[in-house]
């Protein structure tokens, strides 16, 4: 899992289906980890997201969902976007949303989870 500064979490979702169930927006979807562990799961949609796109590019609209996401100790319910990332070495980011939390960022180690600092 790779942390960055972006506002909002994102995390990698295939074969996502929006519908509407008594005039509510609703995502199905799939999700892998590295691990090969497979889950689909089913959430309201609370907002979307417009992503910008380079110059003769569409831009991309994400559903937004509310999670709850844990790193070590720390574990908070965040609005995360919804993406293909597929293509990505991540299959999810973590935004400023989860990090302002308490979550300290190393820029020089990798996968650290540890006590909380005093």
């Amino acid at each position: 899992m790779l942390i960055v500064c972006s506002d909002v979490s994102s995390m990698k979702a295939v074969d996502s289906k929006l519908f509407e169930k008594e005039g509510v927006g609703i995502v199905t979807f799939s999700y892998q980890n590295s691990e090969g562990i497979e889950q689909e799961l089913t959430k309201r949609v609370v907002d979307t997201m417009t992503i910008k796109a380079k110059k003769g590019e569409e831009a991309n609209i994400r559903p937004v969902v509310e999670m709850h996401v844990k790193l070590g100790d720390l574990e908070k319910k965040v609005r995360v976007n919804l993406q293909d990332r597929s293509r990505f070495r991540y299959s999810m980011i973590l935004g400023k949303n989860f990090l302002k939390h308490g979550a300290v960022v190393s820029s020089d180690e990798n996968y650290l989870a540890g006590e909380k600092l005093k």
